[in-house]
């Protein structure tokens, strides 16, 4: 009696460890990456993703690396399209597309100040390759539009 209930015991252990696995390297939107994907915040955050080689599932987690919110870019644009963050807040824009991604202001109303390419402040000032990652913190009020200058796609940050 006592082997039978080890081995069921030790078998439902390997069952969970090969589930979660499996579950981490489960591909996100279909681009092929094998360790990267989504997991949605909880509704007491601003909204965005959080995109980790384990799923961060925490709003504290998500502070301790150091930003409040991130966006994903994929090839069919940014996820969210549209986040609302407050004033202060760090977002990550990560590149968990195909291709290379350069970040930027677009629209009328471009992110005051300049950026180290003499762009907006609110400009990446390079290519982010595949699984790079950009940050950019948010110390003005106002409805942000950016795009990827490669592709077009489009998104907006509007900050309280």
């Amino acid at each position: 009696m006592f082997v039978a209930l080890l081995v069921i015991v030790m078998t439902g252990a390997l069952w969970v460890s090969q589930r979660s696995s499996t579950l981490s390297q489960e591909p996100v939107q279909n681009t092929g990456q094998k360790y990267v994907r989504p997991t949605r915040l909880p509704a007491t955050t601003t909204g965005g993703y959080i995109i980790s080689t384990s799923a961060v599932t925490s709003v504290n987690e998500l502070h301790a690396k150091g930003f409040s919110a991130l966006v994903s870019v994929s090839d069919t644009g940014f996820e969210p399209r549209t986040i609302t963050v407050n004033k202060g807040a760090t977002i990550r824009f990560f590149n968990n597309s195909g291709a290379s991604v350069h970040i930027a202001a677009s629209g009328d109303a471009l992110y005051p100040g300049k950026s180290t390419c003499g762009a907006s402040a609110f400009d990446s000032c390079k290519a982010l390759t595949k699984n790079d990652f950009w940050e950019f913190t948010f110390a003005v009020s106002g409805t942000w539009t950016y795009q990827d200058t490669a592709t077009g796609h489009q998104g907006t940050v509007r900050v309280n």
